[in-house]
């Protein structure tokens, strides 16, 4: 029976059939699910799929982005009560008036924001092939101050590059929430991330982690793949109905899929999805580590209980109806709920941190308020380092001031002295560890980053302070 047939034999007077037809119309059905449901009467399972599928098309999104013709395939999904309700949480918590967007957008998050760049651009490294460790890059920037891409930070001119530049281009993205998407744009976006990177050697790093997706070759043969991105990222293509938490997740795989970039497109990917989400008034989204969520999800490292299906019965189904991207667009709503939570928690944590921090500081009162400022930043970040230079430049005092400030904080046993290249930084010693094991407990010692492993090696043998007087300032 060929699925005409299939379509005219189901009937809604069946109770099967309506159930059925009831259960696609909650949410999104995946095709293992589906075979364990009632069929109608006379009606196979293959046959009753299609038609479910035909009747969900016609009250579907159409999606206009580069791919939905083609071939003459148009891609779309159902709007379910599930996804319905998925995007109003997703749109309630990322929304800039929402309390987790004003308390990342924050100075006292500043610290958090970094850490979330560098783990979005580990991830996007590591959805596209490359092995990337989120602590290692973090580490980097933060020996070097976090100072630009005009800084070594340790890390060459591959992949480890690449991820530098796309955290600067990540710290920045509000210069570029006023621009249209434009072929202009995009290109300026690409020659940023680019910056300082030789190519040859991304294609060295490549292949070398376990997760690779796309192929950079396609954008060739997909001429006017930038005026439909755009297009669709302007809203000036698709459907009203298509909302920005869906548009700008589909964006992101779109890049990743076709590779306009080359071995870059997966970090393009996740930019240009960001900057879309700024522009649309979703700042919490825009800094949600969501492809680090995607990796856990392809890895088989997420809670199934937090999302729709495991990786292989989603690509069961997509073989089956690659054309539907309701089970798609559930999962990455899904995606986007569970880093809003995990950001959540985290701010959370902060709060809890803030306040054992603060009566800590409290009983410091015999210290300047530079030097209670180190002392707080000591216990709110891992391996916390100090200069000199940095202090002079913070605060605004001689270096005459920023080295007795320090070296006060390494008689009482706050800091110890380490050597770097040839200069002198200030890490955390005795005193202000165990007060950050106090503030620790207090807040739960739930970090979320993923940026909670050692930030670098083993740690040099201290200096005296006296070799202070005659170091080159870092």
């Amino acid at each position: 029976m060929d699925d005409t047939a299939g379509i005219l034999s189901f009937s809604f007077e069946d109770e099967d059939a309506c159930a059925l037809f009831r259960l696609f119309l909650s949410g999104a059905m995946t095709w293992s699910e589906f075979l364990r449901q009632p069929m109608p009467h006379n009606v196979s399972p293959l046959e009753a799929w299609e038609s479910m599928k035909r009747m969900m098309r016609c009250v579907g999104v159409h999606v206009a982005v580069p791919g939905g013709d083609e071939n003459g395939v148009q891609l779309w999904y159902c709007r379910t009560y599930q996804l319905i309700d998925l995007a109003a949480r997703v749109s309630r918590l990322a929304a800039s008036d929402s309390a987790l967007s004003r308390a990342l957008c924050s100075e006292g998050e500043k610290d958090t924001r970094a850490d979330l760049r560098a783990i979005e651009a580990s991830a996007a490294s590591r959805l596209a092939g490359f092995e990337s460790d989120p602590a290692t890059l973090a580490a980097a920037r933060l020996r070097e101050g976090d100072q630009g891409h005009g800084h070594d930070h340790g890390l060459g001119h591959g992949i480890r590059r690449l991820e530098s530049n796309m955290m600067d281009i990540d710290a920045d993205l509000e210069s570029y929430v006023g621009r249209r998407f434009a072929r202009d744009l995009i290109e300026e976006l690409q020659a940023r991330l680019l910056e300082g990177v030789d190519e040859s050697l991304l294609e060295e790093d490549a292949g070398r982690g376990s997760v690779a997706q796309g192929s950079p070759a396609r954008f060739a043969n997909v001429p006017a793949w930038a005026d439909v991105f755009c297009g669709y990222a302007n809203h000036d293509l698709g459907a009203a109905e298509d909302l920005p938490v869906f548009r700008g997740a589909l964006m992101t795989d779109y890049v990743r899929s076709f590779c306009p970039f080359g071995r870059a497109s997966g970090h393009m990917a996740s930019l240009l999805s960001r900057l879309y989400w700024r522009q649309r008034g979703l700042p919490a989204l825009a800094v949600a580590p969501l492809s680090r969520v995607r990796l856990a999800w392809r890895l088989g490292k997420l809670e199934l209980a937090d999302v729709l299906c495991d990786r292989a019965e989603y690509e069961a189904t997509y073989r089956r109806d690659p054309e539907n991207l309701t089970v798609y667009q559930t999962l990455t709503a899904q995606f986007a709920c569970h880093a809003l939570a995990e950001m959540e928690r985290r701010v959370s944590s902060h709060v809890e941190r803030d306040v054992a921090i603060g009566a800590i500081l409290r009983r410091c009162s015999g210290f300047n308020q530079r030097q209670r400022a180190v002392i707080a930043r000591s216990l709110q970040v891992k391996d916390a380092r100090f200069s000199i230079r940095g202090h002079h430049g913070e605060f605004g005092v001689s270096c005459t001031t920023a080295r007795r400030d320090l070296a006060e904080l390494v008689r009482e046993g706050f800091l110890r002295v380490v050597p770097q290249g040839k200069a002198y930084v200030f890490v955390a010693d005795d005193r202000a560890v165990k007060l950050k094991e106090i503030v620790d407990q207090r807040a739960g010692a739930s970090d979320t980053s993923g940026v909670a492993e050692p930030l670098d090696g083993a740690v040099a043998p201290p200096a005296s302070p006296a070799a202070l007087q005659d170091a080159r300032i870092p």
